[in-house]
C-alpha cells in the first residue's frame, strides 16, 4: 500500500492510495507522487463560517447545524460528476482516494476560537469540532461495492483503516463513522461509488446506547459474545462466515433483510486491532453480503437502497468489550416496495418489521455467492 498526500486547490488534503498485487509499482502511483512534490498539503482548511451544534435537552443530544451543505451536488451526470477523474475533486487518475469534504457537517476548528457560555442548557451551543470525509472506491462511476474485485475491496478496508487511525488519534475526535448510502432511495447525492467518514467530537446517540449496554453486561457473559453465540446456536439467520466473522441477520432485526457483519474475536474494538488476515477477511465478507443483496431482486428499480455503518470504538476505558461489528440496513422490503421509517418509528424509536429475521433469512442464504471469497495479498502487520 501507497500513501500519498496532495493539496487541493482550496486548501483541503487529498490522499491517494495505490496498491498492487503483481510486485510491479502500482499504474497511477508516480503520477501521485509527482503531485505531491508539487503541491505538498499543507494543515486543515478553515471554514469562515464553521458548522455549530445545540444541545437538545428533551432527548439529550446534539444536533448538528452546517448552512454550507445546501449548495451540494445533486445527482449530476456522468460528465459532471465531481468524482470523475479530472473533472472537480480528482484531478488524477486513481484506485481509492479519500479527501475532505467540500461541504462539511463538522470541521477543524482553532483551540482558541470559542462561543459564549450558555446561561443554561435550554441555550447550550458549542462549535462542531470534528472532519468529514469522501471515501471514492473507484474511478469507475458506475461500479458499486458488490461489482469490485475483492483484491480492490481489500485495499479499501486498508485505506478506511489508515484513515480511521489518523483521525481517532485526534484530540478532539471521540468516536469516527465509516459509512455509505447506497442508492438515491437511501440519500445517495453523487452516484459515483463512494462513501463518507464523520468524526466526531462526541459519542453519538445509537453508539452511546451500544456501549452502556456493552458495559453492563461486560461482568458477565459478555453482550457481544452473546450476540454471537446466539446467531451460532439458531444456525437459522447466519448469511456467511469465516474464522474471524460472523455474517447473519440478528434475532432482533429492526430492517427488512438486515445484517451485521460482527469480528468474532474478543478485543477487536475498531480495525486497528484486526490482523491483516481478518482485514482480508473482512473483505471478502463485504463482497459476499454486498453481492447477494444485488442479486435477490436484480430486475427492481429501485436497486436495492442500503444504508452501511462500521461500529468501532476506541478511546474509552474497557473498549475491550466492545466488539467492532458492521450494519446494512436495506431501506426494501420487496421487488417493488421500499422500507419507510414513517412517523411511529421516526418519533417512538420502536421500530415495526413486515416479517420475521428467519424468513427473510432463508431468501439470502439462497442467493449467490454461496462462498467467502478472500483477495490474493495479505499486508503486513
Amino acid at each position: 500500500m501507497f500513501k500519498t498526500r496532495v493539496a487541493m486547490d482550496d486548501g483541503r488534503t487529498l490522499t491517494y492510495y495505490d496498491f498492487t498485487t503483481a510486485g510491479t509499482p502500482p499504474p497511477y502511483l508516480a503520477a501521485h507522487q509527482q503531485a505531491a512534490q508539487q503541491h505538498p498539503p499543507g494543515g486543515p482548511r478553515l471554514l469562515p463560517n464553521p458548522p455549530i451544534m445545540r444541545w437538545n435537552p428533551t432527548l439529550a443530544e446534539w444536533t448538528v447545524y452546517a448552512a454550507n451543505r445546501m449548495n451540494r451536488p445533486q445527482l449530476p451526470s456522468k460528465d459532471a460528476c465531481p468524482l470523475e477523474p479530472g473533472i472537480l475533486e480528482l484531478p488524477l487518475n486513481y484506485q481509492v482516494a479519500i479527501f475532505e469534504n467540500r461541504a462539511p457537517s463538522m470541521a477543524f476548528v482553532p483551540d482558541d476560537v470559542t462561543l459564549p457560555a450558555p446561561r443554561n442548557i435550554f441555550e447550550m451551543t458549542a462549535l462542531a469540532r470534528g472532519r468529514c470525509d469522501i471515501v471514492v472506491y473507484s474511478e469507475k462511476h458506475d461500479s458499486k461495492l458488490a461489482w469490485m474485485p475483492v483484491n480492490d475491496i481489500y485495499t479499501l478496508v486498508e485505506a478506511w483503516r489508515d484513515r480511521y487511525a489518523e483521525l481517532i488519534a485526534l484530540p478532539e475526535i471521540r468516536y469516527v463513522a465509516i459509512f455509505e448510502n447506497k442508492g438515491r432511495d437511501a440519500g445517495m447525492t453523487l452516484d459515483h461509488p463512494h462513501g463518507q467518514i464523520y468524526s466526531f467530537p462526541f459519542l453519538p446517540p445509537y453508539l452511546q446506547r451500544q456501549w452502556d449496554q456493552t458495559m453492563d453486561l461486560a461482568g458477565q457473559k459478555g453482550l457481544w459474545e452473546g450476540v454471537i453465540e446466539k446467531e451460532e446456536h439458531d444456525q437459522v439467520r447466519i448469511i456467511a462466515q469465516t474464522d474471524g466473522f460472523l455474517a447473519a441477520m440478528p434475532f432482533y432485526a429492526r430492517y427488512p433483510y438486515e445484517v451485521h457483519i460482527w469480528a468474532r474475536r474478543r478485543g477487536v474494538c475498531s480495525l486497528l486491532e484486526m490482523t491483516a488476515d481478518e482485514r482480508r477477511q473482512l473483505a471478502g465478507m463485504l463482497k459476499n453480503i454486498t453481492s447477494r443483496y444485488e442479486n435477490l431482486w436484480p430486475g427492481s428499480p429501485f436497486g436495492f437502497p442500503t444504508l452501511m455503518l462500521m461500529n468501532q470504538l476506541s478511546k474509552m476505558n474497557g473498549v475491550e468489550n466492545f466488539r467492532f461489528h458492521i450494519e446494512f440496513y436495506p431501506l426494501q422490503r420487496s421487488p417493488d416496495k421500499l422500507k419507510y421509517r414513517a412517523s411511529v418509528e421516526s418519533g417512538t424509536g420502536t421500530f415495526l418489521n413486515d416479517a420475521l429475521p428467519e424468513a427473510q433469512a432463508a431468501q439470502l442464504q439462497a442467493i449467490a455467492p454461496q462462498e467467502v471469497e478472500l483477495p490474493d495479498v495479505i499486508a503486513e502487520d
